[in-house]
């Protein structure tokens, strides 16, 4: 019987410090993919800001998100781009509706993808790197500060199931 719970003890202990490790390397995938996916939007915002042409473009309606909170809704504007039609579906959306159908708005595009564009506007361009951004630093900062502290204390691998 001793062997048995010396066995077992051995196990729940590698378990223990396996789910360590694997936390402390999804956390920290999660925060990266954060940072990487603020730098990847702040970036295409500033390529728009700085490289991108302005058009005008027409709300020719409002799509529909249901929510606990209740309906929201984000505009979907049609431009034109040397003659072509293009529509584009903002990702922010709100309640009353920012936009009426028929509202004329402007637009940044990218010249040489007419079909990626953005509203030209402040919350459009920069709102998701400015709160990914900063978020995902804050959550580095809370893992790896966690597992550092806990790794000075030696507390690390501490089997924290006992009451």
């Amino acid at each position: 019987m001793a062997t048995f719970e010396k066995t077992a003890n051995f196990i729940s202990g590698c378990w223990s410090g396996l789910g360590v490790g694997c936390a402390f390397v999804v956390l920290n995938l999660v925060w990266l993919g954060l940072l990487g996916w603020a730098a990847w939007y702040g970036y295409d915002s500033y390529t728009l800001s700085t490289a991108g042409k302005l058009v005008d473009g027409v709300v020719i309606g409002n799509e529909t998100h249901s929510s606990d909170d209740g309906p929201s809704y984000s505009p979907i504007i049609e431009y034109a781009v040397d003659g072509r039609t293009y529509e584009f579906h903002s990702q922010n959306s709100a309640d009353p509706p920012k936009y009426d159908e028929g509202e004329h708005v402007t637009l940044r595009y990218n010249p040489d993808q007419p079909d990626q564009a953005r509203i030209n506007d402040l919350w459009e361009l920069w709102l998701l790197p400015a709160i990914l951004g900063p978020s995902a630093l804050l959550m580095a900062l809370l893992v790896n500060g966690g597992y550092f502290v806990a790794w000075r204390r030696g507390t690390l691998f501490d089997d924290h199931s006992d009451p």
